[in-house]
């Protein structure tokens, strides 16, 4: 899977810095958590593929995590995009959606899914499980876990070197079958693997609460907000938001593999010292900034 920031700021965009929005490639789907103003756009800078996006994962619907979604919808329409695109939200997602698309004029429409959510597993199939729990905001918000299941895979080297050539052979294996290469009887074990799953937990606009703990644990990743450095604790509690430190703490507790903190205040005009503090509490962790990729 690959991560690609397409905005990390809050409500005001900086110069540097556009509104939220992350994209996710797994192997077979294209997932965006939220869709701030100007995410096209960004589509466009970071050279993703508008038509490899299947789901968008609605946080909340303050308007620096939606405001993209009517621009997007119609850009997809003009790409000649086929695909059914389900959104994902809270509670009244079906209502500003709709609301929003009657604000003005599409010339060309795509098919839409709107699903409004809560707690627990909210889509599953062979490849891949998304979840999502409520959040602490002052309005209704959820966090999304996305897990990609681990499957059968081959190992290159080992087919090589039995001369186990690409064909029908390969999809045999796959099955769980043996096969017959030389005379040698080669078992899916001799020359497969299984693969982990692998976890992505999306964690934003919220004050600390028990889910923010439940949602991320055993992640591989963790996109956690870190809208004020640990100095401004007490403004981030008024606002509904997280510092730094409380971040650093989910990350701890739900043992989180590598922590990615996100969606800084404006008034921080470099994120060196968020980072520095972070390092203090957790040490895998990163700063994210703008087309700021990761692989998974």
């Amino acid at each position: 899977m690959e991560l690609t920031f397409l905005g990390t700021s809050t409500m005001a965009p900086t110069k540097d810095r556009n509104n939220t929005a992350i994209y996710l490639q797994t192997e077979k789907y294209g997932i965006l958590f939220d869709c701030a103003e100007g995410t096209q756009r960004q589509f466009k800078i970071g050279k993703i593929n508008f038509n490899k996006l299947d789901f968008i994962l609605i946080s909340h619907h303050h308007g620096d995590h939606t405001l993209g979604i009517c621009g997007l919808i119609q850009t997809l329409a003009t790409n000649n995009y086929k695909k059914k695109l389900t959104i994902f939200g809270p509670k009244d997602t079906k209502k500003y959606i709709k609301n929003a698309m009657n604000s003005c004029i599409f010339t060309s429409k795509i098919d839409l899914d709107i699903i409004e959510i809560s707690n627990g597993k909210i889509f599953e199939n062979e490849n891949i499980v998304i979840e999502s729990l409520e959040m602490t905001h002052s309005v209704p918000c959820v966090a999304y876990s996305l897990i990609q299941k681990g499957h059968r895979r081959f190992d290159l080297e080992k087919m090589k070197k039995l001369n186990v050539k690409e064909g029908p052979l390969w999809n045999e294996l796959q099955k769980g079958k043996s096969i017959t290469v030389n005379n040698k009887t080669i078992k899916p074990s001799d020359v497969t693997f299984l693969s982990s799953d692998k976890k992505v937990t999306y964690c934003i606009d919220t004050s600390l609460n028990k889910n923010t703990y439940k949602i991320s644990k055993d992640a591989d990743i963790l996109i956690c907000e870190s809208t004020f450095d640990e100095d401004l604790k007490d403004k981030a509690q008024d606002y509904g938001h997280m510092s730094v430190d409380e971040a650093c703490d989910i990350a701890n507790k739900s043992k989180v593999k590598q922590l990615i903190l996100t969606h800084f205040s404006a008034r921080y005009k470099t994120t060196d010292g968020i980072l520095k503090h972070a390092k203090e509490y957790f040490k895998n962790v990163i700063c994210a900034y703008d087309f700021f990729k990761v692989k998974i």
